[in-house]
């Protein structure tokens, strides 16, 4: 729990513009949202109040052959207008 509380504040204080969360298990990926939109730390960053969110499954975030598939799915999530797609990523 203390590294859990130690992430939180270090996030707190790089005010990210987005967030990646790891969709993996308990609580699930909507449930650290819901916990990112109601923590006195998080809930006035950048990405939250954005709702600048991006899941991605256990296998993408850990060292293996799915990073690559993550790298693309960042990629068109941070710049979509360089994938063709509108500036809101739809």
């Amino acid at each position: 729990m203390l590294q859990l509380i130690a992430d939180v504040v270090g996030v707190g204080r790089a005010d990210p513009q987005c967030i990646i969360i790891n969709d993996y298990g308990t609580p699930t990926a909507q449930q650290k949202e819901r916990f990112l939109e109601t923590s006195k730390i998080t809930r006035n960053l950048t990405a939250v109040k954005n709702r600048c969110f991006l899941p991605l499954s256990y296998d993408e975030v850990t060292p293996g052959p799915r990073n690559a598939a993550a790298v693309v799915a960042i990629a068109r999530w941070l710049h979509p207008a360089a994938f063709g797609l509108p500036a809101d990523g739809s």
